[in-house]
């Protein structure tokens, strides 16, 4: 997955759920993807022979949140709840989605962690809270891509004031040794 798309710094999504969710999961995934995001399925990326874990984790270490689908089917699986706690070692944003109605204690490791819920009928209404919260982080991204940008320019001018202070300090050691040399031959 790149970092940009069309010179704009795009979001990149990991999408953790259950295959048997996919319906809802593509209407997730388009809503993100027309907003200019990046968004992992893993069923679009099948690598036979990979060590499905280790491909996971890597495609997860590289996004900037990881929005999870917890539903009766999802909250079981036991791939959904390793790139949960994949998630949280690695210190990336979770976003939950916890379909209405779900028990608090099948959460397990989202306990505590702020979630959108929503109704399959209403699908609508989670997809505007969750494009709320990609205009946050595509906004945050901008702001961290402008500050490196403003730090890398005043590098760069640091470094041009250096080689002009050593310019001007071999400047004032040629004209001191120019006038050495006419004192000496003046002298001489």
């Amino acid at each position: 997955m790149s970092d940009t798309r069309g010179g704009v710094l795009a979001v990149r999504i990991f999408f953790s759920h259950s295959s048997l969710d996919l319906p809802t999961v593509r209407a997730i995934q388009a809503q993100a993807s027309a907003m200019g995001a990046e968004v992992y399925l893993h069923e679009e990326h099948s690598e036979p022979g990979s060590n499905l874990a280790d491909k996971l984790t890597e495609a997860i270490g590289r996004c900037d949140a990881v929005i999870v689908l917890i539903t009766a089917n999802a909250a079981p699986s036991p791939y959904v709840n390793q790139e949960i706690g994949v998630a949280l070692g690695k210190q990336i944003l979770i976003i939950p989605l916890v379909e209405v109605g779900m028990p608090h204690e099948r959460l397990a490791m989202l306990q505590g962690l702020e979630y959108i819920p929503f109704q399959p009928e209403h699908l609508h209404e989670a997809i505007t809270a969750i494009t709320v919260r990609f205009q946050g982080i595509q906004e945050s991204k901008h702001r961290e891509e402008l500050e490196r940008q403003q730090q890398r320019i005043q590098r760069q001018q640091n470094q041009i004031q250096r080689q002009q202070n050593e310019m001007v300090a071999m400047a004032v050691v040629i004209v001191a040794l120019v006038a050495l040399v006419i004192y000496l031959e003046t002298k001489g």
